[in-house]
């Protein structure tokens, strides 16, 4: 199995695999407040034992073309993890990322997405879906930088432990990044 793009800059996107868990674990810790504030998965334990078995989750996913897991390096050193979920049957996808707190506002969330997105069309995916918390205003900005549409808001659809929070919905159909529209 195996999945890199190079995104420039010393960065490139690789396939999450078992010998990514013990560093993509400390980075997840080293943010976990700030992925607490959005994420519902953050409010877990995060352990080696459950990141082992997230990622062998993302990996039979992988095999089975549903799921493209990857970590953001910057050389040799996580920064981040962008994947996204594919249902080849509707040719939809819907695209997640996260970063490093010292790497944020340096491009590097746009260049991971586009470089996704890329692999979407070329995979016939015909529409992606980005759904983050209305008020996680950097997430909102880089979809829309990335030419997302917001559809909409869905009242307190994002369920945060005791919390529940807008849930806003944005949509790119990507027919335009390939030579055959179907």
């Amino acid at each position: 199995m195996h999945f890199e793009r190079d995104l420039g800059d010393g960065y490139r996107l690789s396939l999450r695999t078992r010998a990514t868990d013990e560093g993509m674990l400390r980075l997840i810790e080293k943010n976990l407040s700030r992925l607490r504030a959005w994420e519902p998965w953050a409010l877990t334990d995060q352990t080696r034992e459950t990141l082992g078995a997230f990622t062998q989750h993302q990996l039979e996913g992988f095999s089975r073309g549903t799921i493209v897991p990857t970590v953001v390096f910057r050389g040799d050193e996580m920064v981040g993890a962008a994947s996204v979920a594919l249902d080849r049957a509707t040719r939809k996808a819907e695209l997640g990322y996260w970063l490093d707190y010292e790497v944020e506002g340096k491009g590097i969330a746009f260049l991971a997405c586009s470089a996704l997105m890329e692999h979407l069309a070329e995979q016939g995916m015909r529409r992606v879906e980005i759904r983050t918390a209305a008020s996680n205003e950097r997430s909102c900005r880089l979809a829309e930088r990335l030419g997302f549409e917001r559809e909409g808001v869905v009242e307190r659809a994002l369920v945060l432990g005791e919390k529940r929070l807008d849930l806003a919905i944005y949509s790119l159909a990507i027919d335009s990044l390939t030579s055959d529209s179907a």
